[in-house]
């Protein structure tokens, strides 16, 4: 499920920019839970957004 070693993001930096517990992005790897509606959402956002300017997160 996830993306963000294949963007150039850490766990970390990705978790600051949703504003989420780096925990919470650990147990959606291990696929141990589903994101909320919520959470999809800003995933959508931060991915759309960091297409469009190729974003690179800074921890």
């Amino acid at each position: 499920m996830f993306y963000p070693l294949l963007r150039g993001v850490s766990q970390k930096g990705l978790a600051g920019k949703l504003n989420i517990d780096p925990s919470t992005l650990a147990r959606l790897e291990r696929d141990e839970g589903k994101p909320s509606c919520k959470l999809k959402e800003k995933f959508i956002e931060f991915f759309k957004k960091s297409r469009l300017c190729n974003e690179r997160i800074e921890e």
